[in-house]
């Protein structure tokens, strides 16, 4: 008897398009991929609610997929991981807890500073990549530009508020973390049990795709990897 395939449901970084999975091919005999853009949030929406609204876009019973996250997408595959039970959850460049997050980000949560940060990211389009996928190069951030061709205020303004006021004080459980080891946004000497890419940033998913294709369907059907990597 043939097997259903495991369906693997990606979220892309804060405010960017599903393209930036393009180098991502994990569609094979066991697995499909599928995509779960942005949309515009409701006046007053709630993370939670906003979770619930992107569990609806799931076309296949959730025990049989994978939700994977990018960054802010790690953040909504959580919550939405909360609503449903789901065959895996994988978050990458992301956090499960707001111990994760860097010195910065937690000042700026203490002073609740939300409103202020999300209109210089709107007004300044260098800050807003530098603020999605960490700072790079000008060649860099001309192929990065690509990915934010659909660019919504609302939505930006909204998902930096919920991004940095997410009260998650401790990790869900089950959590499959995949971390770059030189990721300037989420450093990684605050991140926890996860697994590390060598010398990826937090852009992983555009500059480590070859590693990702490499071990990522390895990691869904828990098989371990064949190197250790220690925290320097």
């Amino acid at each position: 008897m043939r097997h259903p395939k495991t369906q693997i449901y990606m979220i892309p970084f804060m405010g960017l398009s599903v393209d930036i999975f393009e180098g991502l091919v994990l569609t094979n005999k066991e697995f499909k991929q599928w995509y779960l853009p942005w949309f515009t949030p409701l006046e007053g929406e709630t993370i939670q609610e906003y979770a619930s609204r992107m569990l609806n876009k799931i076309k296949h019973p959730t025990e049989r997929c994978v939700i994977l996250g990018a960054g802010f997408g790690g953040v909504m595959a959580q919550e939405m991981a909360k609503q449903a039970k789901f065959k895996k959850v994988v978050i990458l460049a992301s956090y499960k807890s707001v111990h994760e997050l860097s010195a910065q980000m937690k000042r700026i949560v203490v002073a609740r500073q939300y409103d202020l940060i999300a209109e210089k990211l709107i007004a300044d389009e260098d800050l807003r990549t530098e603020f999605s996928l960490g700072k790079t190069g000008l060649k860099l951030k001309q192929r990065f530009a690509r990915y934010m061709f659909n660019f919504d205020k609302i939505y930006f303004k909204w998902a930096v508020n919920q991004l940095l006021s997410w009260q998650q004080s401790e990790p869900m459980e089950g959590i499959s973390h995949i971390h770059g080891a030189q990721d300037g946004v989420l450093p990684l000497k605050n991140i926890n049990n996860c697994i590390v890419v060598p010398e990826g940033t937090h852009a992983l998913v555009p500059l480590k795709s070859s590693w990702l294709n490499e071990h990522l369907l390895n990691l869904i059907n828990g098989n371990p990897l064949q190197y250790d990597y220690e925290k320097q």
